[in-house]
């Protein structure tokens, strides 16, 4: 089944990975269940808690930056729409790792909108 993005949410996602100060800029979008926006977040360094270890930095992917924003209860059954960015804004290819998957699967997320080969591709838990 190939859902609809509609404009607000890739702006949206494009916005958050530009934010992002990393060489490979992600961006997320958490859409609830009457196709609001609950979250949103970047890939991005932390001092401390859980990420993923870069040398002696930590880091936060885009996907649980945006699902941690939320309670337990909001992120069952929702869609995240992950991008990723050049240095021009552009967008680019770019799949959620195997952890982000394993845990948006456990978070209860319905379904992940992503691009690859140049069209987007969901990915249901």
């Amino acid at each position: 089944m190939k859902m609809k993005l509609r404009q607000d949410v890739v702006v949206t996602a494009v916005t958050e990975a530009a934010k992002s100060p990393m060489l490979f800029r992600h961006g997320a979008v958490v859409i609830g269940k009457r196709g609001d926006i609950k979250g949103k977040g970047y890939n991005n360094y932390i001092s401390a808690g859980r990420g993923i270890e870069l040398g002696r930095r930590r880091s936060i992917h885009a996907e649980r930056a945006a699902l941690m924003k939320l309670s337990v209860e909001e992120r069952r059954d929702v869609v995240v729409v992950a991008v990723r960015v050049g240095e021009g804004g552009d967008l680019r290819e770019g799949a959620p790792c195997k952890g982000c998957q394993s845990f948006m699967k456990r978070c209860g997320v319905r379904v992940c909108v992503y691009m690859l080969e140049g069209e987007w591709r969901e990915m249901y838990f």
